[in-house]
Parts: C-alpha cells; structure tokens; sequence
C-alpha cells in the first residue's frame, strides 16, 4: 500500500476535494450570510417596535400637554387678548373642549355666558348677551362640537405637512453642523502647515 500522499496526487481526487472545498465555503457564506439578514430582520423589528411604542407614548403626552394649554386657555379666558382661542372656534366652527358646555365651570361664563366666537354664524344667527347666558337657549346658537377632538383630527390630518416641514428645518440644520466640521477640519490640517 503507498502512502497516502501519493493516493492523493491523482487528478480526479485533487479534483473532487476542491470542489467539496468550494462548495463547504459556499454553503458556509450562504448560510452566515442568511444568518446576518434574520439578525438583522429581528434587530430592525425590534427597533421598529421599540420606536412605534416611544412615538405612540410621545404622541399620546403631546395629546394630554396640548389638552392641558387649551383647559388652561378657557380658564383663564377674560374676552379680552384671547384672540387665539377665539380664532380656533370661529375657524374650526366648534365651542369648548368637548362642546358649548364645556364653558359653565369657566369664571367667564359667571359674568359673560358663552363667548361670541362661539357664534354659529353659519346658521344666520345673532348671538345676544342673553341667550349666551342661558344654556337652553345658546344651544340653538352656538356651534355644538367641542374644539379639541376637532383640533386632533386637524392635526393628524395635515401630520405629513408637519412632519415633512419639521425634518425640512432638520436637514438644514443638519447641513449646518456639517459645514462647521469641515471647516474645523480645515482649521485644524492648517494650523499645522503654518509653522
């Protein structure tokens, strides 16, 4: 019997090793490759879902804050340089938080009744002092939607304007910071040649 590395010099055997050579390093790539794009199909979805649970979290803390300014705006509203929230219920064609209701616990309400901007103009109707100060009547004069729900649905209706011109104001910012490190890149590679 020769030794084995004399069995081993025949051209088929060289062969046939080099190609199951070939083919274990290929399996072998294949499969680390397919390995590397599950454990990146799983990372990316455990990222995903981290980020939707942060912006769900984020997007019901913006509801309760921007709820929070509008009860603080009708408590504290005197008729008088509170033209935002007038301008929000003549424009949204709605009265209150939740409805025209929503204005008895106000101190307005003790002394003014329903505020004008409430007005449903779109009826035809003039609002008096009066019929703003009685509940029963300024029912029939005044818009019966509560601002807030109106507000939201606005505001997530027109979320891709706001979100496209927010990252907008992102991208020059971020153009900004870029510009000032190459020019401290180039502050600094100077200092050097000068001496």
């Amino acid at each position: 019997m020769s030794p084995p590395s004399a069995r081993l010099q025949t051209k088929p055997v060289i062969t046939c090793l080099k190609t199951f050579l070939i083919s274990y390093s290929l399996i072998f790539w294949v499969s680390v490759c397919f390995h590397q794009i599950c454990l990146f199909q799983i990372t990316s979805d455990v990222c995903s879902q981290i980020m939707f649970s942060h912006f769900f979290f984020i997007f019901f803390k913006i509801k309760a804050v921007l709820q929070g300014v509008y009860n603080k705006a009708e408590s504290v509203y005197s008729g008088k340089g509170n033209e935002d929230l007038d301008r929000i219920q003549r424009t949204l064609q709605c009265c209150g938080e939740k409805n025209y209701i929503s204005w008895v616990n106000t101190d307005y309400f003790k002394k003014e009744g329903i505020p004008k901007s409430c007005c449903n103009m779109t009826a035809g109707v003039n609002c008096t002092s009066a019929e703003l100060k009685d509940l029963n009547t300024a029912a029939s004069v005044v818009y019966q939607r509560g601002c807030f729900s109106l507000m939201t649905t606005t505001l997530e209706a027109n979320l891709g304007i706001i979100a496209g011109i927010s990252f907008g104001i992102a991208f020059f910012q971020l153009i900004g910071i870029f510009l000032a490190f190459c020019l401290s890149r180039y502050i600094t590679n100077n200092q050097y040649e000068m001496v």
